[in-house]
């Protein structure tokens, strides 16, 4: 659930606030900004979080793709598969294979 919020906050941080801010010691995650964010919209608060003392070159880390990732998605085949009318209505692995532990795993997804 974190990792949604603090991606969903990344993502709301490239929409809303995509003035190019300079290098500067200058937060850029601050209060004013989080009550930006949390002023247009109504289906999740933003809050203070570690991205706050976070420098700009470490932020911008964590948002776009690699290198020539359009590149290589261009070249992949596309595959359409037949959707099954008998599809459940909702599924947990977890209790689907309580027998496999890693599924229900969390593992460190840092850097």
């Amino acid at each position: 659930m974190h990792l949604r919020i603090c991606f969903a906050l990344c993502l709301v941080f490239v929409c809303v606030y995509s003035r190019r801010v300079e290098n500067s010691k200058r937060q850029y995650l601050t209060d004013e900004f989080i009550n930006e964010v949390n002023a247009k919209q109504s289906t999740w608060t933003a809050g203070p979080n570690k991205f706050q003392k976070w420098s700009k070159t470490a932020i911008q880390r964590l948002m776009g793709v690699l290198p020539g990732h359009f590149e290589q998605v261009k070249r992949l085949p596309v595959v359409q598969h037949e959707i099954p009318n008998d599809l459940p209505t909702d599924f947990d692995a977890r209790t689907q294979w309580p027998n496999c532990p890693t599924v229900s795993e969390v593992r460190d997804q840092g850097r």
